[in-house]
């Protein structure tokens, strides 16, 4: 008995959501929110984790808020962090985005290895 599955891209050779998922989610190291939600409130903080697989490093993470046209209008980062060994998971000190209106916005995690 197999199995159906489904292409990562489309018959004209798009990457589907799924292409992007696998590029992400087989790294050793990724950064995102704490929690599932899409949508943040005024008085929400966004927890940021670190989900680490392999051996122990320093990193930094910056974090953007970035407005539907793509400009960064505001950032958070945080520097020496430390990934321990083997699997781990670190979670950050909660933060709010300074001065922000409603709106849309996507909010991008840039993982650095120093």
């Amino acid at each position: 008995m197999g199995t159906y599955q489904k292409p990562l891209v489309d018959n004209h050779r798009h990457p589907k959501l799924a292409y992007y998922i696998n590029k992400m989610v087989f790294q050793k190291s990724w950064a995102g929110s704490n929690n599932v939600d899409v949508v943040y409130g005024p008085g929400d903080k966004i927890v940021p984790v670190i989900n680490h697989l392999g051996s122990g490093e320093q990193v930094f993470l910056v974090i953007e808020l970035r407005g539907l046209d793509g400009r960064v209008l505001d950032k958070k980062v945080f520097k020496d962090i430390t990934l321990e060994e083997g699997h781990s998971f670190t979670q950050l000190e909660g933060f709010n985005f300074k001065h922000v209106k409603d709106g849309v916005y996507a909010i991008n995690y840039n993982l650095f290895h120093k």
